[in-house]
């Protein structure tokens, strides 16, 4: 959702909106909004139906869901992480915005496939769903979230800061 940022502006959409009382920041600042909370919404969604999922199958009935939703939240800071990074892209080098795509897929593969190929550790921690809490009845709130929490927000403010001050295409 934070690449619309870029794929308006070289569509020229951008322009025509920004021409109106609408300001950069407000305009990006959709984008992340809806990006952020649709990567909620999506998590708690996956989150019930993964816990009812397991209470039918283990015959525990709806008593797994409040877990496995916090588990499933637990991915809620690399995402927010992730989303910041791309807006940091985006605002610092709008034309290289396709490395947020190479970004994304390097982290899904360091952290699903960085075990099963033998990776070194430090490697596998380069991803942030490495340092996401996604086990039921662990708690989502850990040290490293909050760093992916502020580090998110970090790059994010950089990001739609260098937008405010750069050429729109």
């Amino acid at each position: 959702m934070v690449l619309r940022i870029h794929k308006e502006e070289m569509d020229g959409r951008a322009s025509m909106l920004l021409s109106t009382s609408t300001g950069r920041s407000r305009w990006a600042s959709s984008h992340v909004v809806v990006a952020v909370t649709g990567s909620i919404v999506i998590m708690l969604v996956l989150g019930v139906a993964m816990g009812v999922s397991v209470g039918l199958v283990g015959g525990s009935g709806l008593t797994e869901v409040p877990k496995v939703v916090v588990a499933a939240l637990g991915a809620v800071p690399a995402l927010l992480f992730i989303t910041g990074l791309t807006l940091l892209i985006v605002g610092v080098l709008p034309r290289m915005a396709y490395v947020a795509w190479a970004m994304m897929a390097g982290f899904a593969i360091l952290s699903e496939l960085g075990a099963v190929v033998g990776l070194p550790s430090w490697m596998q921690n380069l991803s942030p769903f490495t340092h996401a809490q996604l086990v039921p009845g662990n708690s989502p709130w850990s040290v490293a979230a909050l760093v992916l929490i502020v580090a998110a927000l970090v790059a994010g403010a950089i990001g739609l800061r260098v937008l405010n001050l750069r050429d729109i295409a």
